[in-house]
């Protein structure tokens, strides 16, 4: 009986290994030439509807990626050929498949066993080769580099920091609804820092014409100094902070606040190990990050968006006045408590606040019933129209410890002490 038993367990055993061989996962071949053709080429227009919906190079997702995919083709070392170390994929934990790539150039270099990675559907998620030239390594375990510690006043999480060669203390509002580095004019000339040209940026509620120093160093501690910084010269007043510390700490880093200890901890980029208690929410990063959220504002009004992760904002959750309008948010039975008054570039709107029946996180991971929420009406003249629904404030977040991990593309919200 005994034997029987495993003869049949043998057999049984031989046709599973059979099986799983048959049904290995394969390259696409056709895929394979046209990525080739598009590097060869210098042409994205070959790959762009093989590109993952969450296509990223780097911490960037889509479109930020797709400029940056533009702009690595036209500009990189020209490639010869590419070809496949290995014609069978490798599946991933996150179900993601990966083949292995060598890379040949013009001038004689070579890159092997650069891994190409596809998402369920078959499309491409991210290129090793292409995170390389941002110095991204996914798959080298993460480290911490440095600890900042904090002050969190008035619900604003500042640290302090230096400027090129000053020694002179600044303190800056750590400010993720931002992408990057902001100062006032008059500290500006006071440090030295010039204007190297002018751009557009965009505000809450219009654009603003700035001036950007460039070739800045950031020096946050012994071990975290940011390098050949662009940093936006503006009319910034504020008599708690010098300026602002954007998402741009979160695309150097893998950022974890601590709002017990009142710290900062930077980690390298690569492969984070979380706590299993750690509830992780999926995000989208383009320039800051984006969490795709469900608010209930009544039981008959349920709306869905991707709304800002802005440590910098002073409430809980605020909704831009396009999607109130697209909506209807204001007209379909939700009762304010009060009405007040958002300024913003060039113009101000009427806002009112109340509660929300409930508020989710990606996939009801994290929700909050009569969460606060403000409304914001449109005044007619505005020609803003972001894609963000609103933005997610520092009155909800400081309710977790989180980690900030755009190389996963996650927010991690872990319970406080």
């Amino acid at each position: 009986m005994y034997r029987s038993f495993s003869i049949l367990s043998l057999l049984f055993f031989s046709l599973f290994i059979s099986c799983a061989q048959q049904e290995a996962p394969k390259v696409d071949s056709q895929l394979i030439l046209r990525f080739e053709s598009a590097l060869i080429q210098r042409d994205t227009s070959l790959i762009n509807a093989n590109l993952s919906a969450d296509f990223s190079i780097s911490t960037y997702s889509q479109p930020g990626a797709g400029q940056m995919l533009q702009s690595i083709v036209s500009r990189a070392s020209a490639v010869s050929r590419i070809e496949l170390a290995d014609e069978e994929l490798e599946t991933l934990e996150d179900g993601k498949t990966l083949a292995r790539i060598n890379y040949f150039f013009e001038k004689g270099d070579s890159v092997t066993g650069s891994a190409l990675v596809f998402d369920k559907a078959g499309k491409i998620a991210y290129v090793d080769y292409f995170d390389s030239l941002y110095q991204m390594d996914r798959y080298q375990p993460s480290t911490l580099v440095q600890e900042l510690p904090f002050e969190f006043i008035d619900g604003k999480i500042i640290v302090s920091l230096r400027l090129n060669e000053s020694d002179r203390p600044l303190r800056f509002l750590f400010d993720t609804g931002s992408d990057g580095l902001a100062i006032n004019n008059e500290l500006a000339d006071s440090l030295g820092l010039s204007v190297a040209r002018r751009q557009s940026a965009m505000m809450v509620g219009g654009n603003l014409n700035i001036g950007i120093s460039s070739g800045n160093t950031i020096h946050l501690g012994e071990n975290a100094i940011l390098k050949n910084r662009n940093i936006a010269l503006m009319n910034y007043r504020n008599q708690e902070t010098d300026g602002i510390l954007g998402m741009t700490l979160g695309r150097d880093y893998i950022v974890m606040v601590d709002f017990d200890k009142h710290v900062l901890k930077l980690y390298s980029p690569g492969k984070f190990e979380y706590d299993e208690s750690w509830m992780l929410v999926p995000v989208r990063s383009t320039g800051v990050a984006l969490v795709p959220s469900t608010l209930v504002l009544t039981e008959k009004q349920t709306v869905s968006g991707n709304f800002i992760f802005d440590t910098g904002a002073n409430f809980s959750l605020v909704c831009f006045e396009n999607f109130v309008r697209k909506n209807r948010l204001l007209v379909g039975g939700w009762k304010y408590e009060s009405v007040g008054n958002m300024a913003g570039i060039g113009h101000s709107t009427t806002v009112y606040h109340g509660k929300a029946k409930s508020f989710a996180l990606g996939d009801n991971l994290i929700q909050k019933d009569e969460m606060p929420v403000t409304l914001q009406a449109s005044n007619g003249k505005s020609n803003w129209d972001p894609e963000e629904a609103g933005s997610l404030g520092i009155e909800f977040i400081q309710n977790y410890n989180l980690v900030i991990n755009l190389v996963d593309k996650v927010i991690a919200f872990g319970d406080r002490n």
